[in-house]
């Protein structure tokens, strides 16, 4: 009966000596920030705009034009608000590929392009 009595007795510490306690919860997670895009450089800039100016340019002087491309041109600041764009590009006819070469000027203050000068190689 003693015998009885000690197990009665120890179950409820047995069980006690078990429980675990909760895992602390996990730290906070700081939240992600994004920084702003980054602005374009004016070089890409420039050849974007000149490139889109030349395009129509290239299609009139040269009749029958198609299929336009644009060369990886040459960007030098002319001055602190205008950018030179001086490249090459491709177009297809009914005769076939012909090259041309092409320069522009890019004003970054009002966003306007000029003097641009298409020519046949």
């Amino acid at each position: 009966m003693n015998h009885r009595i000690l197990l009665a007795l120890g179950a409820p510490l047995a069980f006690a000596a078990c429980a675990s306690t909760p895992p602390p919860p996990p730290p906070p997670v700081a939240p992600v920030v994004q920084a702003p895009p980054a602005a374009p450089e004016p070089a890409a800039v420039a050849r974007e705009a000149c490139e889109s100016a030349a395009r129509p340019m290239v299609a009139r002087q040269f009749r029958g034009a198609d299929q336009i491309t644009f060369n990886d041109p040459l960007a030098r600041a002319a001055s602190p608000t205008t950018t030179s764009i001086r490249g090459g590009g491709q177009f297809t006819t009914a005769r076939g590929p012909a090259n041309f070469s092409y320069r522009c000027t890019f004003n970054m203050r009002n966003n306007t392009t000029s003097a641009i000068r298409i020519t046949r190689r």
